[in-house]
């Protein structure tokens, strides 16, 4: 049903490193024939101890540059347009090389 399709997807409460535990131990546990043989259970269980963590610290560094970024892009742009004598020296001929 719907229902349990969308908890198997979204674990309410749970978090990033979490989720991606579950999902990898759920792929682990499906795993048949010759892509079982390749990731025997050290390797699962390896994965699950260092990578998860390592992939849970990226994302919310790319997070927290993401977010960084869009504020700083977007105070610059709400200045540029609440403030016209921002906008108009930023766009002054001066500083675009067009004056001579």
């Amino acid at each position: 049903s719907v229902l349990s399709w969308r908890f198997e997807v979204e674990s309410p409460g749970g978090t990033v490193g979490e989720i991606l535990t579950i999902r990898l131990q759920r792929k682990f546990v499906a795993m048949k024939g010759e892509v079982a043989e390749a990731w025997p259970d050290g390797r699962c269980n390896a994965m699950l101890a260092y990578d998860v963590p390592n992939c849970k610290a990226i994302f919310g560094c790319l997070f927290n540059l993401v977010q960084i970024s869009v504020t700083i892009l977007g105070t610059f742009v709400m200045t540029a347009c609440f403030q016209p004598a921002f906008g108009a020296a930023l766009f002054h001929p001066k500083w675009r090389g067009d004056a001579a």
